[in-house]
């Protein structure tokens, strides 16, 4: 979910922390199967996000039960 807190276990083992998920990609597949979901998982500097990884698959990252609100 956006603005999800999770935790990224993933290849990149020098960024394995814990990030927000800041966008959500599903990449099409050529042959009609299931979309792939991918996320770009950020940090926040002040109220802007910054990028840690792009395209991070699910089972890299565990989520929390932690959620960012705007008004």
């Amino acid at each position: 979910m956006l603005w999800q807190k999770v935790d990224y276990h993933g290849s990149l083992t020098q960024r394995h922390g814990t990030y927000w998920v800041t966008a959500i990609h599903a990449h099409a597949d050529t042959f009609g199967e299931a979309p792939e979901v991918r996320y770009d998982i950020s940090e926040m500097t002040g109220w802007r996000p910054v990028v840690m990884a792009r395209n991070v698959r699910r089972r890299s990252l565990t989520p929390l039960p932690c959620y960012r609100m705007f008004a």
